[in-house]
C-alpha cells in the first residue's frame, strides 16, 4: 500500500521540522559557499550573499541594533550555547526559567529547560532544572480557566513569582531576580502543537523586561514558515533577545543549527575567541545546503502559501471535528495542526484510541479514492493523544482532502472497534 506521509518523528526522519518542503535544492558549489563566510575559533559567522539578506529580514522580530550568528551542528549544542552568553557578566543568576511540556533537547545543558524529568533522570547530581511555570494550555487550563473571562490569569502567576522575595526569585535590595533567562517555543512543539493566546507573549515579556530576565526563542521546530511566519515569534509581536534555529535550515540534507544573539550578549568582550567551538561547526556542506534552502525559500512565497494552506487545511479538521466525537480539539498555526483525541465527552485523554490509530495508519489497507493507502501520524502531547501535523510546505489542497479522507476512516474505524 502507499503511505502519505502528514507527519514523523523528528528524530527518525526528515519530517516536520527538517524537511519543509517537498522539493530538490539546486546544486551549489562549495567555493561559492566559502566566500560568504567567515570563520572565527570554531564558530562561523555568515556574512554575504543571501543569508545576510534573510537574517536582516529575520531581524524585524529581534531587538533593534546589531546582532551575531554562530553556526554548528547539532540543535542541542546551540540550546547549550544559549546559555553561556546570558551568564557571562551575570555571576549570581545562573538559574532559567521554561514551560511545562517544553522540550529543547536531550542533553546536559539542554536537559535543564526541557521538562520530562526522564531526560535529565540519567545525569544525576551533574544535571541542573529550571523553574518550569504552565504553559498558556488554554483547552487544558492548567488552573481551570476560560479564556473568555480569564484576563490571561496564567501570566499574572509569573508576575506574582516577583513581588516579594518570599516568594523566593527575587532580591528587592539588589533589584535582579534569581533567573538569568526564560527559554521557550512559541508554538509548543513535543508538547502537542499548543498555540497560545494571541497577547501572552507580549505581556510576559513586559514582566521579564521589567526583571532583566532574558527572553530566549527556541524555533527549531517551528521556523522557517512553519507556521507561515519566517519565525513563529512574530505571531505575538515580541522580540526576543537571542533566537536559536536548525534543522529545517537545509530541509533535512545536512545538521546544522545556529544561534542569533543581540551584539552585547555575544559580543568579543563578552564572549571573547575560544569561549566555544565545534569540531564541525559551520561545515561547508551545511553550509552549502543553508544557503541553497534559503536561496528556494526566497522565490516561494510562503507567507502566503502555508496560511492558505494552513487556514484551508485547519477547515477540514474542524469539519472533521464535527463529524467525530472522540476529537476533543483543533487548532493550527500556519502548517502547524492538532488533533487532539479524546473520550465522547470531548475532552478526557485518550490515548488508547490514538495508538489504535496510529498502529491502523501504519497497517495500511484503507480505502480511498485511490485505492487503499496508509497514513504516517506523530503522536505527541502531554497525555500521548495528540496528533501532530506538519505537512510539507508545498502540500496541495487535493493531498489535504486525501489527508482528511484517510483520517475520517481511521477515525471511524477505531472508535468502534476497539480490537
Amino acid at each position: 500500500d502507499g503511505l502519505i506521509r502528514m507527519e514523523v518523528h523528528p528524530e527518525l526522519s526528515t519530517g516536520q521540522v527538517k524537511l519543509q518542503g517537498g522539493f530538490t535544492l539546486p546544486e551549489k558549489d562549495v567555493t561559492q559557499v566559502t566566500t560568504n563566510v567567515m570563520i572565527r575559533d570554531g564558530a562561523t559567522v555568515i556574512i554575504g550573499g543571501l543569508m545576510r539578506n534573510y537574517y536582516a529580514f529575520a531581524a524585524l522580530c529581534v531587538p533593534t541594533g546589531a546582532a551575531a550568528l554562530v553556526f554548528s551542528v547539532a540543535c542541542n549544542s546551540f540550546v547549550q550555547l544559549g546559555v553561556e552568553p546570558q551568564m557571562r557578566g551575570r555571576i549570581l543568576a545562573l538559574y532559567f526559567m521554561a514551560f511545562m511540556g517544553g522540550y529543547h533537547g536531550r542533553t546536559l545543558g539542554a536537559s535543564e529547560i526541557t521538562s520530562s524529568y526522564r531526560y535529565r533522570r540519567r545525569f544525576g547530581h551533574f544535571s541542573n532544572r529550571a523553574h518550569f511555570v504552565p504553559f498558556p494550555y488554554c483547552y487544558r487550563c492548567p488552573y481551570d480557566k476560560k479564556f473568555e473571562t480569564c484576563e490571561y490569569y496564567c501570566v499574572n502567576q509569573v508576575e506574582r513569582l516577583f513581588e516579594t522575595e518570599y516568594n523566593s526569585f527575587w532580591d528587592p535590595k539588589e533589584k535582579e531576580p534569581e533567573f538569568v533567562a526564560f527559554y521557550v517555543e512559541p508554538v509548543q512543539a513535543t508538547g502537542g502543537y499548543v498555540i497560545p493566546p494571541p497577547e501572552y507573549f507580549s505581556r510576559l515579556q513586559k514582566i521579564l523586561n521589567e526583571r532583566k530576565i532574558l527572553l530566549v526563542d527556541d524555533e527549531i521546530q517551528m521556523g522557517f514558515f512553519r507556521t507561515g511566519s519566517f519565525w513563529a515569534i512574530e505571531h505575538f509581536a515580541v522580540k526576543p533577545n537571542i533566537v536559536v534555529f536548525g534543522k529545517a535550515m537545509t530541509n533535512g540534507l545536512n545538521p546544522i543549527s545556529g544561534l542569533w544573539a543581540q551584539e552585547a550578549l555575544i559580543s568579543p568582550e563578552k564572549f571573547p575567541p575560544g569561549s566555544t567551538h565545534s569540531t564541525f561547526s559551520s561545515n561547508p556542506l551545511g553550509t552549502a545546503a543553508a544557503l541553497a534552502t534559503l536561496e528556494w525559500i526566497e522565490q516561494q512565497d510562503y507567507e502566503k502559501k502555508v496560511a492558505e494552506s494552513g487556514a484551508y487545511f485547519l477547515q477540514q479538521l474542524r469539519d472533521l471535528k464535527n463529524r467525530h466525537a472522540t476529537i476533543g480539539d483543533v487548532s493550527g498555526l500556519g502548517l502547524a495542526l492538532r488533533i487532539e483525541v479524546t473520550k465522547p465527552d470531548r475532552f478526557t485523554p485518550d490515548k488508547a484510541l490514538a495508538d489504535r490509530i496510529f498502529e491502523a495508519g501504519l497497517a495500511g489497507g484503507i480505502p480511498t479514492f485511490r485505492g487503499p493507502m496508509g497514513l504516517v501520524l506523530d503522536v505527541g502531547g502531554y497525555y500521548k493523544n495528540v496528533f501532530t501535523l506538519a505537512p510539507s510546505l508545498e502540500i496541495t489542497r487535493d493531498e489535504i482532502d486525501l489527508g482528511i479522507e484517510l483520517l475520517d476512516c481511521l477515525f471511524t474505524q477505531c472508535s468502534t472497534h476497539k480490537g
